[in-house]
């Protein structure tokens, strides 16, 4: 509600001579409009007040609480100037008071609805139907201006009326006045209004012809234009016209008679004429000769320049300025004449079809008796010529043939059809023929067989055609039918057979490269042409593009299975292809490999998750058809564990290869000793000689292991075993095919190979490419063709087509799932131990402080000081940590590296390449300062929080990276291991282990905690063969005594017994 009483009492407190003012504004009727509108709990008061200007004076009434505020505003110049109340405000102010029942404001619905039926009622008022207005009259004066110094020709005015009519004074404003829906005043007895006036029929192309003009007009002016008749159009009472301008006009009156003046002649009720001339044409034989005259029986006026308009007897006569009338009255005089002989006169005749055809002609005497008029009929007769064939035109008129190549000088008389002839010339001069000697010739293959399948019917149109036997056998109309079929040619070959009716299977070959050269023709080794345009050749012609010529063996392709696999299931249904079922089988097994009954490895049953079934057997499956696949599963759904449970359910006897990165070597034999301790594991690594002794013991074991850089130095020993299965672990290492990795993975002899990579491709498609090719060579064709085929057209053309027959030639063969894929399947949070080898230098290191390190524990046991030397004995089995991590933490001159950040940095790689954000712990603030140089040297931005961390600092470091400016957060193991949350992470590593896992667990919530949406990924690196892998045996073995007991690391390390602390130091 509006507080009306409120409102009186702001007002009536102000200065009473702008109340004054505003109260005399409001009783002189100023206030033109007002408008009441309700915004959230404020009401608005808006007016229109008329003074030196309209104004718009503003009152916002607002309700706070139990007080109202009353706020003002004006656009008025005082206003502006002294943000006072002025007159305006005070005249809506009176306005409002003495109208208070119309002061209900309107919601912003109805405001927009009254809106849109103002303007529609306006509209309706305005456009009264043109059947119901008043048809004024209009009459047109032109006056013809022969003066050749001006630049236009004619001068238009008009008279409007109704009974009366007026002479237009002002033509442009009255234009203008039509368009702009306002009335023009004749005079005081006549005003044009447009709302209930409008031209009748007949005048209104004429007056839109004006508005044109207009238009065109207004723009030159704009430009500079003033002076009459220099481009400008009107002026005052005058249209000034050019020719083109006053044949337009004349053209719309022509059914009217007009009024015009010429020189001081004015004429009234003046004709127009469009298709006689006031002269005429004669044509006469004299002497052998044609001579032609222009016969006038009266001379008629020359109204213009140009000469197409003429006055003659009260008519204007507008000639065609492409008439023969047009150019012979402005070459003669009236007593001159034209005479053609010799080859004028053949040239002349060859045109008389077109003079005839004029109203203005006439042709006298015997010249007329020798001219032949009959209908043209084309004959046409076609003969073999070499290997192609030869054309022989001829035109009949009447019983007189005229060869189209040959000079007949008898012909001269016939009014030929020359534009007929000339289109059957073309359409053959078109099509490639050549001529020779009297002929027309034609040998290319191409344009011959276009000729026949296509011009032909065509030219059948135009022509009556004959042609020999020899012709027929070159080309016949016949449809050509080719079927497909499939066949199984053996355990791992697929043949596709074609057969084409009525051609010999001899010929079958050439024919279907024909096809897949994507021509529309064949020919025969008998010399006749077959049309290769069918419809089931399309069919033909998207199977034959997927294969190489040298695929083609007679009328067969055999090819792989899975090629056939991939084929089928990216064309899916729409080829009529027979025998494909037993295809349709092996490919809905993959498709639905889930279903299929496969035993699951009994001692996997408990373990193996859902998807993880799933992802088993489909490898399963593959490997049952003897094919191959990528298991392209994200970092940390367990693809090692996939791969195990694959080997183990394979038959005995068999052997199994697996080639990873080096960092990985022994992640992988871990693996096995965890849930296939069963299966004989050989890793192959060390120097030469070691290496050749390992392999030797290939027959004894089911496993082996190796690395790619060892794969690449010790591929001549590989190439001699035959392996059941190759699987390649991180097979992005293959993503170049021109790598030494690449090229000596794809010489490894084995029945089925299997690639495992979360980014099988990273940076483009060639990498996908090179991965495939490795597990099923030839699915996606050579590596060029795979460049033209798919990764030109994708990339460069952003073809959607073929990225999604990409998709589906490769959808049986790779497997990927993310873990938003199986989220329900997944526990919150995932533990991945990384085992990582310490390099070469590291380890000496390692073993020359463990050694020290045991001799030093096993002296303070025998001299009874253990207990006491407990801090001692942490220094000690401190330093053996920092070496596992990096060296270089305490011993400045280390140049070597560490085999744990060399793994670090793999690892960081795929994570940034996956978009994961990602916290890196540690215990030791000197090993964060080494990530750092290594995030830097990549350019990668971090976040760091350390105990030195000013506490101010917190949060704006960890909003930094919540907020996404940084994927990356270092944060020292007690610093930032609890009182943080960093749910925007779905990845924690652990650089070095803790003796209390609880800390590391506090560490890892700082992500795994309420608010997080995903699933949390948690990497343990430990480093092999040392005090980190007793620690974390350590962590596991008393768990539960730590969980409820133990709080602080050292206190753990205090709890270790002698036992213990010698058993961590073997």
């Amino acid at each position: 509600m509006i507080d009306f009483e409120f409102l009186e009492n702001v007002f009536e407190n102000l200065d009473r001579e702008y109340l004054k003012r505003g109260k005399a504004y409001y009783e002189q009727g100023r206030v033109l409009d007002v408008w009441v509108e309700e915004i959230g709990d404020k009401i608005r008061f808006m007016g229109e007040i008329e003074g030196n200007e309209i104004y718009t004076p503003i009152i916002n009434f607002k309700r706070k609480g139990e007080n109202n505020e009353v706020g003002v505003k004006c656009d008025c110049p005082f206003f502006n100037k002294y943000r006072y109340v002025c007159k305006h405000i005070t005249a809506l102010y009176y306005y409002i008071i003495n109208n208070k029942d119309e002061m209900q404001p309107l919601d912003q619905n109805m405001i927009e609805n009254n809106f849109k039926a103002t303007l529609l009622l306006d509209k309706l008022k305005k456009n009264v139907d043109s059947d119901e207005k008043l048809k004024i009259n209009v009459e047109y004066d032109i006056e013809f201006i022969k003066a050749s110094y001006l630049e236009y020709d004619a001068e238009l005015t008009l008279r409007v009326g109704l009974d009366k009519l007026y002479v237009t004074k002002n033509i442009a404003r009255f234009i203008d006045s039509i368009e702009s829906n306002v009335e023009y005043e004749f005079g005081k007895k006549f005003v044009f209004n447009p709302i209930i006036h409008d031209f009748k029929d007949e005048d209104k192309p004429i007056i839109d012809y004006l508005k044109h003009l207009y238009y065109a007009d207004t723009m030159k002016r704009q430009v500079g234009y003033s002076v009459k008749g220099e481009n400008v159009i009107f002026s005052g009472k005058t249209v000034y016209l050019k020719n083109n301008m006053i044949r337009y006009i004349l053209e719309k009156l022509k059914e009217r008679n007009i009024n015009i003046k010429v020189g001081y002649d004015e004429l009234s009720n003046v004709k127009i004429e469009f298709k006689k001339a006031p002269f005429m044409v004669e044509l006469e034989e004299k002497n052998e000769n044609i001579v032609l005259k222009l016969k006038r029986d009266s001379e008629p006026m020359k109204l213009n320049k140009k000469g197409d308009l003429f006055l003659l007897d009260n008519k204007i006569y507008v000639l065609d300025d492409r008439d023969l009338t047009f150019y012979v009255s402005n070459l003669m005089d009236r007593n001159n004449m034209i005479e053609f002989s010799g080859s004028l006169k053949n040239e002349l005749l060859k045109q008389l079809p077109k003079i005839i055809k004029s109203d203005n002609v006439i042709i006298k005497g015997d010249l007329n008796k020798k001219i032949v008029v009959e209908d043209l009929k084309t004959l046409i007769y076609i003969d073999k010529y070499k290997k192609g064939i030869k054309l022989d035109v001829v035109f009949k008129y009447g019983e007189k043939e005229i060869k189209a190549f040959t000079s007949d000088e008898n012909t001269s008389l016939i009014i030929r059809n020359f534009e007929a002839e000339g289109k059957v010339l073309n359409l053959l001069e078109q099509s490639g023929f050549k001529q020779v000697n009297n002929y027309l010739v034609l040998e290319d293959e191409g344009r011959l067989y276009m000729f026949l399948k296509h011009i032909m019917p065509a030219l059948k149109d135009l022509a009556e055609i004959f042609y020999t036997d020899a012709v027929k056998g070159i080309y016949r109309e016949r449809s050509i039918s080719v079927s497909t079929k499939i066949k199984n040619n053996g355990s791992n070959l697929i043949g596709f057979e074609f057969e084409i009716s009525d051609i010999d299977k001899k010929e079958i070959v050439n024919v279907l490269k024909s096809i897949k050269e994507k021509k529309n023709y064949h020919r025969l080794k008998s010399g006749e042409i077959i049309s290769l345009e069918e419809k089931n050749i399309e069919e033909v012609k998207k199977i034959l593009n997927e294969f190489e010529d040298s695929e083609i063996i007679e009328n067969e392709i055999d090819i792989p299975k899975y090629r056939a696999l991939a084929f089928l299931n990216k064309f899916g249904d729409h080829l009529n292809i027979e025998g494909r079922k037993e295809i349709d089988i092996f490919l809905s097994k993959i498709k639905n490999a889930k279903e299929e009954m496969i035993e699951i490895p009994a001692s996997l049953k408990n373990i193996l998750r859902d998807y993880q079934v799933i992802g088993f057997k489909w490898l399963k499956t593959l490997s049952n058809l003897d094919l191959g696949g990528i298991l392209a599963d994200d970092m940390g759904l367990g693809k090692t564990l996939q791969t195990i449970a694959l080997i183990l359910s394979e038959t005995k006897n068999k052997k199994f290869l697996i080639v990873a990165p080096s960092s990985l070597l022994f992640n992988w034999k871990s693996e096995f000793e965890r849930f296939a301790p069963e299966v004989k594991v050989l890793i192959v690594e060390g120097d030469r000689k070691k290496r050749e002794e390992l392999i030797s013991e290939i027959e004894n074991n089911d496993v082996i292991i190796t690395s790619y850089p060892l794969i690449r130095r010790d591929i001549e020993f590989y190439k001699n075993y035959e392996f059941d299965m190759c699987i390649l672990d991180e097979a992005q290492h293959i993503k170049n095919p021109e790598s030494l990795n690449a090229r000596s993975v794809k010489k490894i002899n084995s029945r089925v190979r299997f690639a495992l990579t979360g980014t099988p491709m990273e940076n483009n498609l060639s990498e996908l490419w090179s991965i495939f090719d490795f597990v099923l060579p030839g699915l996606l064709y050579s590596k060029n063709e795979f460049l033209d085929k798919y990764e030109k057209p994708i990339l460069k053309y952003n073809d959607k087509n073929t990225l999604e027959y990409l998709k589906k030639t490769i959808a049986p063969f790779i497997l990927r799932r993310k873990k938003s894929d199986v989220l329900n399947e997944l526990p919150e949070k995932i533990e991945t131990k990384l085992i990582c080898e310490m390099t070469k230098k590291q380890n000496e290191l390692y073993k020359a402080y463990l050694l020290k390190a045991r001799e030093d524990v096993e002296r303070l046991i025998k001299n009874g000081e253990f207990e006491s030397n407990k801090i001692q004995v942490l220094k000690l089995l401190t330093r053996l940590r920092q070496i596992c991590c990096h060296p270089s933490i305490f011993l400045e001159d280390y140049k070597g590296d560490s085999g744990k950040f060399n793994q670090l940095e793999e690892l960081l790689e795929e994570l940034i390449e996956g978009n994961h954000k990602v916290l890196i712990f540690s215990q030791f603030t000197s090993l964060l300062d080494l990530t750092k140089k290594i995030l830097e040297e990549k350019k990668i931005k971090y976040s760091y929080l350390d105990g030195s961390t000013d506490v101010s600092k917190r949060k704006v470091i960890v909003d930094e990276f919540n907020n996404g400016k940084t994927d990356i957060f270092l944060l020292s193991l007690k610093a930032g291991g609890t009182g943080l949350n960093l749910t925007t992470a779905d990845t924690v590593i652990h650089l070095d282990p803790w003796w209390n896992p609880a800390v590391e667990e506090q560490a890892s919530d700082r992500a795994h905690r309420i608010g997080q949406k995903k699933v949390v990924q948690v990497f343990k690196m430990i480093t092999k063969d040392s005090i980190e892998e007793k620690i974390y045996d350590l962590q596991n073995k008393k768990k539960e005594l730590i969980d409820s007991i133990i709080k602080e690391g050292e206190v753990f390390i205090s709890s270790l017994s002698e036992k213990e602390i010698l058993d961590i130091l073997k």
